[in-house]
This record gives structure tokens, sequence and C-alpha cells, in this order.
């Protein structure tokens, strides 16, 4: 059922208002209570973590909604964990940790994700409404290779 229940899912997140995606969802129980009542009543207790997508313009929503890079970071952390096999202590898995962290933190500064220039606006606004209209001051890389090794 996993290709339905996704397909399902796709159309509670492509909504664009919190009434759509209650609709959506009601729709969702009705189809799949009987068979997966777990993942309902996961949804159920944790609605307000699972929207907040929601307060966000449409345009910014699959960005804060995807798992890609997250995914893609625990699928490096793994396997590079899995060469080494055994670790001497909690600092030498941090290590890797953060040696991955900073390898794909360079690699993502370099990477333009698809579509970002169409929402970049709207991001900018969204932290105006937040913060209001001081400068954000931007770290240096030098600044920052400094700060870790501080």
């Amino acid at each position: 059922d996993r290709a339905l229940v996704a397909e399902d899912l796709k159309r509670m997140y492509e909504t664009h208002n919190e009434g759509d995606w209650k609709a959506h969802f009601e729709r969702f129980k009705r189809n799949w209570a009987k068979f997966y009542p777990e993942i309902i009543r996961s949804w159920e207790r944790d609605f307000d973590k699972l929207t907040v997508y929601l307060r966000y313009p449409y345009s910014l929503r699959s960005f804060i909604y995807t798992t890609n890079s997250l995914e893609r970071f625990i699928k490096e952390v793994k396997r590079r964990a899995k060469v080494i096999e055994v670790f001497p202590d909690k600092v030498s898995v941090d290590k890797i940790v953060y040696l991955v962290v900073d390898e794909m933190n360079e690699r993502y500064e370099r990477k333009k994700l698809k579509n970002f220039e169409k929402v970049i606006e709207a991001l900018r606004e969204l932290r105006r409404a937040r913060y209001g209209e001081e400068k954000i001051r931007i770290i240096t890389k030098e600044e920052k290779i400094h700060t870790q090794f501080s």
C-alpha cells in the first residue's frame, strides 16, 4: 500500500491552506484508518508540528517538507561509519558527523536549489516581518574556520 498511501499524503502536502489540508486528511483517515490506525493517531497527535509548513508561502513549502538533504546526510554518515566498524569513544563518532556536515555544507554552498530564485524574496519578507529591516551579518569562511579551531 506504500504507493497509494504516499499518493494520498501528497494530496495533503500540496494543498494551499489548512482547511483543504484537513479535508484531505479526513479523506486519508477514511481510506486508511482501518489498515493503519497508528499512522492516523500519529498524525492527529502531531497535527500542529506536521502543518507548520502551511504558515509559509506556497512556493516555499516543498523546500520545507521534503527530506532529501537530511536523508542524504544520514546515508553519508552511515557510509563513513561503516568502514570504521569500531569507534574508541563518542568523540570519534562526533568527528565523523562533524566532517560529513562540514563537507556537505561546502558542497551545498555552491549548489543552487531548483527554483529557489523564485522563493528567495518570500523568505526575505518572512525575515523582515519577524526580525525587522536590520542587515544580516554574513560570517566569512575565514571567521568560520577560526571559530571552529579556536
